[in-house]
């Protein structure tokens, strides 16, 4: 398993705040020996039907900066893969994997930082991937057209801090779109969810000799229930919404921590 893997990519300052850039890349990913070792058949070895995902990715896109308050970055991209790795249960609920003929994903990425003024600042990020199979047929069924399993469409983070350098309280949020869990969408997708999130703290307060940045926060503030990640193709025996596609996120979650440094 080898490949020629070139990558190239340019940034153009086109005013003093405000430069543009593209990157075009390619990828190559071997199997891993755990990805190979499960042959469908059950019998030994590694699996020798299983090849090396290959792949190309154009980005292209602008980051600036206003005022010296407020910084932005903003991508959009393109992906193609050949025979990407695809895991997938068979009855025995053991994992196996197999090539994807080829899938595409668009999309695009933006984030805003800003500093309103000293005792204020905040950022927010958002995401969007449209991910398709453009050919696949596994076991001889056309998949082509369906999403790619595993990955949310949309996600959207933000966060608001408040206070000096000495102390702050940072209030955020996370929205994450809903994720199919399977090739052939046809499991009840992983519901959407929204998470928001608290903490506190302070920064190199002095006590003697030492300085201490305690902090403090609570995760999923409203204690939802959600699903924080997917087995992408697992085994179900009668009804696709009992299957174990859904791995539950932790619940409402208390948090303390701290530094401690010597500073004489």
């Amino acid at each position: 398993m080898d490949a020629f893997s070139p990558t190239v990519g340019i940034h153009v300052a086109a005013l003093p705040e405000v430069g543009f850039f593209a990157n075009y890349s390619t990828s190559f990913q071997t199997p891993t020996t755990v990805e190979l070792g499960n042959r469908l058949s059950g019998s030994g070895g590694f699996n020798p039907d299983l090849d090396p995902q290959t792949g190309r990715t154009f980005e292209a896109g602008a980051r600036g900066s206003v005022q010296g308050r407020v910084s932005y970055e903003v991508t959009f991209f393109n992906t193609q893969l050949k025979n990407e790795l695809i895991p997938f249960d068979n009855v025995d609920n053991l994992t196996y994997y197999r090539n994807a003929g080829s899938t595409t994903r668009n999309g695009a990425e933006a984030i805003l930082r800003a500093r309103f003024h000293e005792f204020t600042s905040g950022q927010v990020s958002y995401s969007y991937i449209k991910a398709r199979f453009d050919e696949y047929n596994p076991l001889g069924v056309d998949l082509s057209g369906r999403k790619v399993p595993g990955l949310a469409p949309q996600q959207l983070q933000g966060s608001v801090r408040l206070g000096p350098a000495a102390w702050y309280v940072e209030f955020g949020t996370e929205y994450t779109d809903e994720i199919p869990v399977n090739d052939s969408n046809d499991a009840p997708f992983a519901e959407a969810y929204t998470l928001f999130d608290v903490r506190v703290g302070g920064n190199a307060l002095r006590l003697g000799w030492f300085e201490v940045s305690p902090f403090a926060g609570v995760r999923n503030l409203t204690d939802e229930k959600y699903a924080s990640s997917v087995a992408i193709n697992a085994f179900f025996f009668a009804d696709p919404a009992t299957a174990r596609y859904y791995e539950p996120g932790p619940g409402r979650t208390l948090y303390v921590g701290g530094s401690l440094a010597v500073s004489r």
